[in-house]
């Protein structure tokens, strides 16, 4: 019987010059780290250890004040689209995006969607993170993505509850057996699911379709119905709502904490096609062909609508993607190392649940 898979980098062994470089050399498979002024590189050091859980990735490190940044250029470069939540156990994180700051303290649940830009830092610190596909957190918390960078406090009981899990979970991973991946991811988005519970904007509970609750039970059954009509010409808030059974108004309340039915079908949209512009098998279509198949029937649109949701033109996101292909073919042969991981959740993530 196999146990549950781990991956650990430190720089313990290495001098102190070569310490920092090592860490920022590790940790690029999603952020770019610098130095902080205050902080005295002779003295860094990072310890992180890391487990696979099913769908998901339980990480925990400690290390020295360092700056953390995603700027746009290197989101469009590395096409990274998960999520992360993060609790601080020691330590704080100053959260900057755009013009806007806010300070996340020991004990607070914080969300990261790397598909947006970020910039923290972190002082001398030791935190715990969840990190996962964001279909896979995004059912059972409709609406997560609209936290990034908004700490949800830690006196919130399902907060407390589930930083308690996830502290329980990763000190007990090492010794349980895989066949355990799927029920402990499940039921650790379930507690993600509790912890969001008293968060406004986030749909919870289930009731009938003209009740605010709706989304936990409609919406990920709603998701896997645009999923996999995105080629349809037909997709529209009318037929969706004709195929559930439900008022076009109660569709809007169910969809709202998504960004709306119209807003949600278009993201996902240009989202597959920026995975099929990313996978080195479909390097023979041409950009047309992959909008067309997604359901856009306008060139000029798609191009100006996938300028404005990536920051970039499908050509040069394109030319500047990662292979997911060989992110997955790299996992497969590489099983301790979480780089390897965290390339393969990318990948794989964005398909609809069953």
């Amino acid at each position: 019987m196999n146990s549950l898979p781990t991956s650990q980098f430190s720089t313990a062994s290495l001098p102190r010059k070569d310490r920092f470089a090592a860490w920022r050399e590790s940790i690029e498979v999603l952020f770019e780290i610098q130095e902080v002024q205050s902080a005295n590189e002779a003295d860094f050091f990072a310890d992180l250890h890391v487990h696979r859980v099913g769908e998901m990735l339980l990480a925990r490190l400690e290390s020295q004040t360092a700056r953390y940044v995603r700027p746009r250029e290197r989101i469009i470069r590395d096409g990274v689209d998960i999520l992360m939540i993060q609790f601080f156990l020691e330590g704080e994180v100053l959260f900057r995006t755009g013009n806007d700051s806010t300070r996340g303290m020991p004990g607070d649940l914080i969300v990261f969607d790397f598909a947006r830009p970020l910039d923290n830092i972190n002082s001398r610190f030791r935190n715990l993170s969840l990190l996962a596909p964001r279909d896979r957190l995004e059912a059972y918390v409709p609406g997560i993505a609209r936290y990034h960078g908004r700490p949800l406090p830690r006196d919130l009981p399902g907060v407390n509850i589930l930083r308690e899990h996830l502290l329980t979970l990763h000190s007990s991973a090492g010794g349980l057996p895989d066949s355990l991946a799927d029920p402990l991811s499940d039921a650790t988005f379930s507690l993600v699911a509790a912890a969001f519970s008293q968060a406004p904007g986030i749909s919870r509970g289930i009731g009938d379709p003209a009740s605010p609750a709706v989304g936990a039970s409609l919406i990920p059954r709603i998701r896997r119905h645009i999923h996999e009509n995105l080629a349809s010409n037909d997709l529209s808030p009318v037929t969706i709502a004709r195929h559930f059974g439900v008022s076009k108004a109660q569709l809007y309340r169910v969809m709202e904490p998504v960004g709306g039915v119209a807003a949600f079908i278009r993201q996902q949209r240009l989202r597959a096609c920026r995975r099929d512009l990313h996978n080195s098998a479909l390097r023979h279509l041409r950009i047309a062909e992959i909008a067309y198949r997604h359901g856009f029937t306008n060139i000029a649109s798609f191009n100006r609508q996938f300028r404005q949701e990536f920051g970039c033109a499908p050509g040069d996101a394109r030319a500047t993607a990662p292979d997911i292909l060989s992110d997955i073919a790299r996992a497969a042969t590489s099983p301790d190392e979480y780089q390897d991981w965290i390339r393969l959740i990318n990948a794989v993530g964005g398909q609809p649940q069953t």
